[in-house]
Parts: structure tokens; sequence; C-alpha cells
């Protein structure tokens, strides 16, 4: 399948009462616990050193019957049937507004849906607001923290960090408060953290992944909003400069809802936008890593459906 088609999730909340809500919900739910245990779509082993389903914009909301939350339910059950996964990567905006009853929800759909054992998640401009109506950052980033201990990442109050998956380093870079738009606010001080993380990273002679819920203004046509904002050309200066082909960085971003193909400004760095996971239903990338090559591919995971022109291989 060439193209994929995109279409936004009708609101429930608009067309059913709360009850018609929870009987939808429940029977959705009946139909996904035997897919989840009986209906496994996992493919052999053959040769994946580590691999990751990578999503973003769950928007995951406050109402546990809201139509949208019932595609982030599908979309993890389907993560864990379509092949063998070790990770999933969350590249920001995981809640709506990053109220606790969010969070709340999240942490049960993964335990109740998911059977990945490791989550690593990136906070996004809606993950940064506590509340759009009424924006505290500090409770934001409370509520984010005690989400990544929940899915034991130990990293600090800082809200970025570096991890390692089965040997592969994931840096992930996230806004140090609430800016005047969507983009990000980046400190010098994570700059030159990043920078550190990268060379080392770098050394292993693997390949890294950078997350980022907005990409640098310029790649995979972010401009304005759609951009990390202020630190994009002091990052991608970094970016480029630590990149090669030994150790490819490929930064994963997501934030502008669209995939935009894989941008390579240079040899060894590479740039991959993820659309919404909740709004397309399902529609993320598979990363594989084998011995010599990283393979990327847009997929649906929750009808297991891939897309060509969304398939891409790295050399290292």
């Amino acid at each position: 399948m060439s193209k994929i088609h995109i279409e936004k999730w009708v609101d429930v909340d608009k067309k059913y009462s709360r009850g018609k809500k929870r009987r939808i919900t429940m029977a959705l739910t009946a139909r996904l616990l035997p897919k989840l245990i009986f209906k496994s779509k996992k493919k052999a082993d053959d040769g994946v050193l580590m691999s990751a389903a990578m999503i973003a914009d769950l928007h995951v909301d406050g109402d546990t019957y809201r139509g949208r939350n019932n595609s982030v339910r599908q979309g993890l059950v389907g993560i864990s049937c379509y092949k063998k996964v070790d990770a999933i990567i969350m590249a920001g905006d995981i809640t709506n507004s990053a109220h606790v009853s969010e969070y709340k929800n999240l942490k049960h759909y993964l335990k109740k849906y998911s059977k990945v054992e490791r989550v690593i998640p990136e906070i996004g401009n809606h993950d940064t607001r506590a509340t759009s109506i009424e924006p505290y950052y500090n409770e934001a980033l409370d509520l984010y923290n005690d989400f990544c201990k929940f899915c034991g990442i130990e990293k600090g109050e800082r809200p970025y960090y570096v991890t390692d998956l089965k040997g592969y380093r994931v840096i992930t870079i996230s806004s140090e408060g609430i800016p005047n738009t969507d983009q990000a606010i980046i400190s010098d001080e994570q700059l030159k953290w990043f920078e550190n993380e990268l060379i080392a990273a770098a050394e292993l002679k693997r390949p890294i992944f950078v997350v980022s819920h907005q990409p640098p203004a310029g790649r995979n046509g972010a401009v304005g909003g759609c951009s990390i904002g202020e630190a994009s050309e002091s990052l991608d200066n970094i970016l480029c400069e630590n990149a090669s082909s030994a150790a490819p960085v490929i930064f994963v971003s997501g934030h502008m809802h669209e995939m935009r193909g894989l941008d390579n400004p240079k040899e060894g760095l590479y740039f991959i936008n993820l659309t919404s996971f909740m709004y397309t239903r399902g529609i993320g990338f598979m990363a594989e890593v084998y011995s010599d090559r990283v393979v990327l591919e847009g997929c649906n995971f929750i009808t297991g459906e891939t897309y060509d022109d969304y398939r891409y291989e790295i050399a290292y």
C-alpha cells in the first residue's frame, strides 16, 4: 500500500451520552482482549537486534469513555500484536492537557492493553500546560516525571534525559517551560548536555535515536509554531557536527500531525516526523535495528498495514 489515508476521529462526545459511551467502550474491550491474547501477528526474529514502535500525539483524554481514547486502546493492543517490540517511543503530546486524570487513564491503558515492557516518553507542548485553561509548568512537569517513574525511567527532575535500549542510546529533548507559541524552551544548559550525550553515544558506533516533540525549524518542512523554536539553529548545528555514517542519528518528532518522509540533510543525519497516533487511529513507525542497517517503516499498528512510500533503510 503506497499512500496513507488520514481521517480524524469523530468525537463521540458530540453524539452519545456517557452511558452510551461506556457501553461502546465495554464492547470494544471485549473485542480487544481476545486479539491481544490469541491473535498475535508477531513475526519470527530474523536478525533484529532492537525494535521500537514510534508514535506521537496520543492526546489521551481524562474522560475514560471519550472516543479518542478508544484509538489509543486499540493502538496499544495492535503494537503488542504487530511484531516483536522492545519499546514504545512516545514523541510528545502523550496527554491532551497534562491533567492527572489523563495520566491515570494512560497508565491504565498501558497496564491493561500493552504487553511491551519498555515505554520511553517525551514531553510535548500539550504535556507542559497542566490544563490548557490555566497553564502551570511545574505541576505539569511533576505529572510527567511521575509517569516516567511509572515507565521505569529514573531521570531526576529535569524534563530531558538519556536512556539505553538494548545497547542503543535514546536521547530526549524537552521543553523547560511554556513559550508563547506551541514551540519549546530549550536552555543553553540543555543544549550543552545534549551535545555531550551525542558525542558519548557516537563513540559506540551504533545508531542513535533522538526524540523531540518538535523538529528544528526547516527540517521536514517545519516552520514557525511547528518547529522547536529559538533553539533550532543551535540544535541543528550540534546534530550536523556530530552525526556520521558510522553512528547515524535518527531524529524522531511529531507535533505537526503529518508524515513528511525522511529528511536527510547530510550523511548520517535523518529526520523522521510522525503523524498523530490518535487522530489517524494507529499510524506510526516501526524501527528495526540490524547489524548493518536500520529499517524504518510506516504502518498502521491496528490494521497491520504497511506503507511502501514510507519505508527507509539506513546503512551504517
